[in-house]
């Protein structure tokens, strides 16, 4: 027990012999490393000490000994050339700016004029510098600016249109496929996406490529849905094909479930006949021109030239026309007995005069018959009118009266 206390008590002492000794040097220590005015005092203090102490606190610079070199600078660079000083100075000012302020003090004091003169110098180079930076970041947006006014020209443009002009910047210059994309990088990558895919493959690629990875990758990625998201409009169109156009027309009435790019891809597939009869029975003026205008930019695009359109609003003509008649029609044999239009109306079913033939450009015909006739007017009433017409025809007529009702009609 007393041996184990005696070795606690010198553990004890000489930790306490260690605070006692290195604490002060830590604190010297700090005190000598951050403080000059200390440093320097030190070191005038310790070149008196014994050894090889002494010799090395010896070759320390005193506070004059810095001073006088100081001197010796500032004395050289009011003795070359102006230029030379400027830049030698220039480099101090970056590395040290205190040692410039105190180089610079000795100069004026020894010649004021001449160190006026390089300060004028400096100064200039500066500003300068700050006009240099501050017009080049002008120009920047300069640029941008323009380059965002292009880009939104180009979205405003037929797509025809636009892929001419954007074939043109492409040409105008050698890197003319990264100045089209350094256009159209500040718009969204949709846009991008939008305008770049009517270029040809080469072009394309070009301007592809000049975007960043990120970049690409989200155009591709862009390109890759609207691909899908077509594939799966096919399957639909092959089902609206079957339908009639009053059902039709509810469904594709306005971008509801459909975006404009899917109607114009959806009536654009349909087929002009049903396209039209579809349009007739919407009615809508401002969505017939919307979309029959994007078709014809899609067919130049793809074809050189457009029929599609011309056979789309030739089929709406036919049937807005059609629509009208049946309309009036209706209205008047509503007026009329029911028997009197059972008559009439078993009459036209039976009636052996050729329908009437439209043809499309693109081959398909539109047969309007006074069958058709019959069956639109049917199905104009309201649901007692029709079944007390349809009592009063023959039982064959009824049943086959009854059988169109029930089909897509196909004129």
């Amino acid at each position: 027990m007393i041996m184990a206390s005696k070795g606690k008590t010198i553990v004890g002492i000489i930790i306490l012999l260690v605070i006692i000794i290195l604490l002060p040097v830590i604190i010297f220590g700090s005190i000598y490393f951050f403080n000059e005015s200390f440093q320097l005092e030190a070191n005038r203090i310790l070149r008196d000490a014994p050894g090889g102490i002494g010799d090395y606190f010896e070759s320390m610079p005193t506070e004059l000994e810095k001073q006088r070199d100081i001197k010796k600078i500032a004395d050289y660079y009011l003795s070359i050339d102006k230029n030379s000083a400027v830049d030698k100075l220039e480099k101090i000012k970056v590395e040290d700016e205190e040692l410039y302020d105190n180089i610079i003090k000795y100069m004026v004091r020894d010649n004021p004029n001449r160190t006026k003169d390089v300060l004028d110098v400096i100064r200039k180079n500066e500003l300068n510098e700050d006009l240099i930076v501050s017009t080049m970041n002008e120009i920047d947006q300069e640029v941008n600016d323009a380059y965002n006014k292009d880009a939104n020209e180009l979205m405003n443009l037929s797509l025809p249109l636009a892929k001419e002009r954007m074939e043109e910047i492409i040409k105008s210059s050698l890197n003319g496929h990264l100045l089209l994309s350094e256009m159209l990088k500040n718009l969204s990558d949709n846009n991008i996406a939008s305008l770049i895919q009517i270029l040809e493959d080469q072009d394309f690629n070009g301007v592809m490529n000049s975007f960043s990875k990120a970049q690409q990758e989200s155009i591709k990625k862009i390109l890759s849905n609207k691909k899908t998201n077509e594939n799966d409009l096919n399957s639909i169109i092959e089902v609206y094909k079957s339908k009639r156009a009053e059902t039709l027309a509810d469904i594709l009435y306005e971008e509801g479930d459909y975006s404009f790019d899917d109607l114009v891809y959806i009536y654009e597939n349909l087929g002009p006949k049903l396209a039209g009869q579809v349009l007739a029975k919407i009615n809508q003026e401002e969505l017939t021109i919307r979309l029959t205008n994007r078709i014809k930019e899609n067919q130049i695009l793809k074809n050189g030239s457009d029929e599609l359109t011309k056979d789309i609003l030739k089929s709406l003509k036919l049937f807005t026309e059609f629509d009208d008649n049946i309309n009036e029609l209706t209205r008047m044999y509503n007026t009329m007995e029911s028997q009197q239009v059972s008559n009439i109306l078993e009459g036209m079913m039976r009636s052996s005069r050729l329908p009437e033939v439209y043809q499309f450009d693109n081959g398909e015909t539109l047969d309007l018959s006074d069958e058709d006739i019959a069956v639109e007017i049917l199905m104009n009433f309201d649901n007692n009118k029709r079944s007390e017409v349809i009592s009063l025809m023959s039982e064959a007529m009824a049943s086959q009266v009854s059988r169109k009702l029930s089909l897509p009609r196909d004129y």
